[in-house]
């Protein structure tokens, strides 16, 4: 019986659920009423997402905050008690709606109950509990959130490239039309012919329909494919980017009436290429001689191949109708008559109007 605890050893008696509401504590006028309630309100709308006027008490888990967050929980004052101990205040008919059985929260008073009710647990006053929660009435309640780890490419500036490190200063859609270089004219003519070429590469339209169709990004793109000037800087991305910033200059002949065009004109294909000169590091005029030198053989075609087959490619393999076939050029569609060839009964028996029999 020396292991004995709390009821067994009779240090407490248990209570039964019809006294258990009239045998609870009265509670003690805290010494330092405004702070308390300052800790106490504070509680009352932690963590409340409703209007904070018209919350009126505290709930069950802020309570259980507030013991941890002052470093008054232990093994004494656990959260099975202090539990027990806000439900059991709960039921005290005191305070300002205290008639409210379904309600959840607890009013100023039963508060002060629950305190009592711990006071008494840990074998002290109540104004020591009081005293311990009132010093921390400059304070609010704990947040604790999870902390970002440390990340090198965001904490370490040394490692920010282009806009971020400040070298590129990005515009605004304002000064990014102004900003476009002026078009450069080639010293080469073929310049012209190659951006006529892609502009009616893979157009299904009839050539005469197409007397000024302008150049699309998919052909803007693979003209620099094809022409080898597509790099790590000149990438598909830069590509398309510097194709959607020349498309808004106003220079040039207008591709459509009303909507934007998806198109750009000769002039705007210029600007593209003053673009790509300028992230790639080189003058204008190179970029045109790489440009010019895809004249003499067009835009390229890649079409699947196919593999051979012995049994297609080669005749001799052949068999039946289609060996037949391979060898007098004869049309393998031409139907044939498959019909069986009547026996010396068969044609009798038509001869006469009755069918032949199966055995003959």
């Amino acid at each position: 019986k020396s292991t004995y605890t709390a009821n067994l050893r009779g240090s407490h008696k248990p209570l039964s659920r019809g006294d258990s509401g009239t045998k609870l504590p009265v509670p003690v006028e805290p010494a330092n009423p405004e702070a308390l309630f300052t800790i106490f309100d504070r509680y009352c709308k932690f963590g409340e997402t409703a209007l904070l006027e018209t919350v009126t008490g505290m709930t069950s888990r802020n309570f259980l905050k507030l013991f941890r967050d002052l470093g008054l929980e232990n093994k004494t004052l656990n959260v099975t008690f202090i539990d027990l101990a806000f439900t059991k205040a709960k039921t005290a008919k005191v305070g300002v709606d205290s008639s409210d059985a379904t309600s959840k929260r607890i009013n100023w008073e039963q508060f002060l109950v629950a305190l009592e009710l711990c006071a008494q647990e840990k074998g002290e006053p109540s104004a020591v509990l009081h005293a311990q929660i009132s010093a921390h009435a400059d304070e609010g309640p704990k947040i604790k959130a999870t902390e970002a780890g440390f990340n090198k490419f965001h904490d370490d500036k040394s490692t920010y490239t282009a806009n971020l490190r400040g070298s590129h200063k990005p515009l605004s859609r304002g000064d990014s039309i102004q900003n476009l270089p002026q078009p450069t004219p080639p010293d080469d003519n073929r310049v012209p012919e190659v951006f006529d070429m892609y502009c009616r590469f893979g157009e299904t339209a009839s050539q005469g329909a197409l007397t000024n169709p302008g150049m699309t990004s998919r052909n803007f793109l693979k003209l620099f494919k094809d022409s080898g000037l597509e790099d790590r800087k000149l990438n598909s991305t830069f590509l398309d980017i510097s194709f959607t910033k020349a498309r808004k200059a106003p220079v040039g002949r207008s591709l459509s009436v009303g909507a934007p065009s998806t198109r750009i004109n000769y002039d705007q294909f210029l600007i593209c290429l003053d673009l790509c000169a300028r992230e790639k590091g080189v003058p204008v005029h190179a970029i045109h001689t790489k440009i010019a030198n895809v004249e003499s053989e067009g835009p390229k075609v890649m079409a699947t191949v196919a593999k051979p087959n012995r049994f297609h490619d080669d005749k001799s393999l052949y068999t039946a109708v289609a060996k037949d076939h391979a060898n007098d050029g004869m049309d393998r569609r031409k139907s044939l008559d498959r019909r069986p060839s009547l026996g010396a009964v068969g044609k009798a028996a038509a001869a006469a109007g009755r069918r032949p029999s199966l055995g003959a």
